[in-house]
C-alpha cells in the first residue's frame, strides 16, 4: 500500500507541474511558434506531449484505480473516489477537447483554435491542482 500511495503522491505531482508549466509556458511558446510559421515545431510538439504525458497519465489511473478498491483506511474511500472522479473528467477533457485541438493545430496554427486550447486547458489545471491535494490527503490522512 505504502508504494502505491508513494507512486500515486509522485506521479500526480508530476503532473500537477507538468499542467502549470504547459499552461503558463508550453502553450504561449506554441503561439509563437505558430505566427512565426514554425509548423515543424506545432507537429513536434504534439507528438512529444503524447508521450511526456501519456505515461503518467496512464501511471495515475492505475494508481487511482489501485486506491479506490484498496483505500489506506476505510474512511478514505470516497477520497479515493472523488480523486478518481477528478482523473475521468481531466481524460475526458484531454481526449474530447485539448487533444483534437492540438491535432488542429500541428497542421496549421490558428489563433481562435489555440486561444479555445488555453482557455479549455485551465479546467484540467485546475482539476489536476485538485487531485494533488487529494493525493496528499489520502497519503497522510488518517489510518484507522
Amino acid at each position: 500500500m505504502v508504494r502505491i500511495l508513494a507512486t500515486h503522491v509522485a506521479v500526480t505531482w508530476i503532473l500537477v507541474g507538468m499542467i502549470w508549466y504547459v499552461q503558463l509556458v508550453h502553450y504561449p511558446l506554441l503561439a509563437i511558434a505558430g505566427r512565426a510559421g514554425d509548423t515543424a515545431a506545432l507537429r513536434g510538439q504534439a507528438r512529444r506531449m503524447r508521450w511526456v504525458m501519456g505515461l503518467p497519465m496512464l501511471v495515475e489511473l492505475l494508481a487511482a484505480l489501485a486506491l479506490v478498491n484498496w483505500p489506506p483506511a476505510p474512511a478514505a474511500q470516497g477520497l479515493a473516489l472523488v480523486g478518481l472522479g477528478l482523473l475521468l473528467v481531466i481524460w475526458t477533457s484531454t481526449l474530447a477537447l485539448q487533444r483534437p485541438d492540438s491535432a488542429r493545430l500541428a497542421q496549421e496554427f490558428d489563433p481562435a483554435i489555440h486561444a479555445r486550447l488555453v482557455r479549455s486547458n485551465w479546467l484540467r489545471t485546475v482539476l489536476w491542482s485538485l487531485r494533488g491535494a487529494v493525493a496528499l490527503g489520502l497519503a497522510f490522512g488518517p489510518r484507522a
